[in-house]
């Protein structure tokens, strides 16, 4: 109702901010009833604002779209009366309470409450309105401070801190337990993905097992990469309270062994430093993913066209800077920008690299070793050797998590006890230093022990690759792309490559796992033999041949497809 025409409407906004409110007379249907009611008695229409369940402490009004929208039809003059249960269905936040009173004040607009009315060109009506809305706030900082503490202290009783808990878990006591069909599943997600497989099969698998997310609706890869990172799953996660910023370890019951969540980290990690580029691939590329630009450190892109004979590897940093808009003061400077000024081919790089990595390994004595301990003494004892190891070493980190858990636990108890002057300061602070001790050493004892089980997937990799390609360094012409590019990961650690102007030469420097460029084996006096252990890196050069090479010019949106 226009406030110029007879009857006048009272505005009645509602609001609820918790599920608590709507059993304790303050519902929404409770709060339309005492506006109608009051609209009645002063002769006035009514119309309903329904904000439904919306907070009240938004640093900004457009958090809440119906207030926003009241507020608009009080500026074009549209409203002279509103009716809320009490003032802090308004706001508690002081940013949007003060714009609401500037907006009341300045377009004439009374407010009316269960309590009584304020007149905002009256002055002792608007300074009581000020007091209450700081009142209000104060409240509400209490209110979520108090919200806070409590959940710092369940946290430290080991309870979960609200919201859902993790997909494969559950809630008993407070606590997570493992949810045994999902937990199942998580399982199955970190083995396929070490296996190989790619989150877009895997998010197809789940799928169709007709397996829900925890939130619902379809999973996304995005979701699965989440659960990859994920600490639950290895028995413990952090708990980072955002005030005072203390960081507090809790443990739950692990769904996967360490070794395996350590692989999947190491996958994760390296499919990341390619984001950008991974899922853009139409091609095989067989040194893609292990090279680096020599001068800015950026993963090397690969282009590929056949149309214009393009088929090249390349630094993208440079072409990103053309995207973005700019240009380098000097041109080709390493000290502005790349220098990786040239493109290389990937015919030829693919093939200096292939012939000088196998013949590293045709002459290493080290992986001569190697294949002599692991193959011809028998693969199997260290296969079996690595097992017990990694069950002994999970173990000692459960009893170690457990302990730290019951260290937690009597930290804890001596607060409470401090609080309710059990303790005089000096025993307090002494019995704190000896709980602090035994958790830091607790702790210290858990990462070397999670340290070694990283090392135990490490060297698992390793004998697995000394299994499929340690002996078959003659038979390396009958291996597939793909076996070749396995092949490679597990020999080559990266490769840094520059562009040097002056020879007209890529100079690739080929990083090995192992230190066997150049070992050998040393004789001794008395009897037998020891290793002497090479470098771990082999510099080589491509040199420039036919044309002088492509400059790296900018993509244009139809060009050309980067990989």
């Amino acid at each position: 109702m226009k406030p110029s025409e007879s009857i006048q409407t009272l505005h009645i906004y509602t609001r609820v901010s918790t599920a608590a409110q709507e059993d304790n007379g303050t519902s929404l249907a409770s709060q339309e009833k005492l506006g109608r009611d009051r609209a009645k008695t002063l002769g006035f229409a009514a119309k309903h604002w329904n904000e439904g369940g919306k907070s009240s402490n938004h640093e900004e009004i457009s958090g809440r779209p119906v207030l926003q929208a009241l507020v608009n039809d009080i500026i074009s003059g549209d409203v002279k009366h509103i009716f809320v249960y009490d003032q802090s269905r308004l706001s508690r936040n002081d940013n949007v309470a003060s714009a609401i009173r500037y907006q009341c004040k300045k377009h004439g607009v009374t407010l009316y409450t269960r309590d009584g009315r304020y007149d905002f060109t009256n002055a002792s009506d608007t300074f009581l309105k000020q007091v209450l809305d700081a009142m209000s706030e104060f409240d509400n900082a209490g209110r979520a401070e108090r919200t806070r503490l409590g959940k710092l202290q369940r946290v430290k009783q080991n309870q979960w801190h609200g919201g859902a808990p993790v997909f494969g878990y559950k809630l008993e006591s407070k606590k997570l337990v493992v949810e045994k069909a999902e937990s199942e599943k998580v399982k199955e997600m970190f083995q396929r993905y070490a296996s190989g497989e790619s989150t877009y099969a895997i998010k197809k698998y789940l799928d169709k097992s007709g397996v829900l997310p925890r939130r619902g609706g379809a999973w996304t890869r995005g979701s699965i990469l989440k659960i990859f990172q994920n600490t639950h799953y290895i028995g413990h996660y952090l708990y980072r309270d955002k005030k005072s910023e203390e960081e507090i370890r809790i443990t739950c019951s692990p769904i996967v062994p360490n070794a395996l969540w350590q692989s999947v980290q190491v996958k994760r990690e390296a499919v990341l430093l390619r984001k950008g580029q991974v899922n853009r691939t139409k091609h095989f590329y067989l040194l893609r993913d292990l090279m680096h630009c020599g001068f800015c450190d950026a993963p090397l892109g690969a282009r590929t066209k056949p149309s214009k004979h393009e088929h090249f590897y390349y630094c993208p940093s440079k072409e990103r800077r053309w995207k973005e808009g700019v240009e380098p003061k000097v041109k080709h400077s390493k000290k502005d920008g790349c220098g990786f000024a040239r493109s290389m081919n990937i015919g030829q790089a693919d093939k200096l690299v292939w012939d000088v990595v196998v013949d590293v390994h045709s002459k290493s004595s080290l992986l001569k070793e190697e294949v002599k301990k692991r193959l011809i003494g028998g693969i199997v004892a260290p296969d079996t050797g690595y097992e017990a190891t990694l069950k002994k070493n999970a173990k000692s980190i459960k009893a170690c998590e457990k302990e730290l858990q019951r260290a937690d636990e009597a930290i804890t108890e001596v607060e409470v006890d401090y609080r309710l002057g059990r303790f005089d300061a000096k025993k307090y602070s002494q019995v704190m230093k000896g709980l602090q001790a035994q958790r830091n050493v607790l702790l210290a004892r858990i990462e070397v022990l999670k340290e070694g089980v990283k090392n135990q997937a490490l060297e698992k990799k390793w004998v697995d690759w000394v299994k499929a390609f340690g002996d078959e360094v003659k038979l390396k012409s009958k291996l597939t792309p793909e076996d070749k590019k396995n092949y490679l990961r597990g020999m080559v650690e990266r490769i840094d490559v520059k562009f040097l102007a002056e020879t007209k030469e890529h100079q690739l420097e080929i990083r090995f796992t192992k230190p066997i460029v150049g070992d050998g084996i040393v004789p001794l006096k008395q009897k037998g033999y020891k290793l002497r252990k090479g470098s771990a890196s082999k510099r080589i050069a491509l040199k420039m041949q036919g044309s002088s090479g492509k400059r790296l010019t900018p993509v244009g949106n139809n060009s050309v497809t980067v990989e």
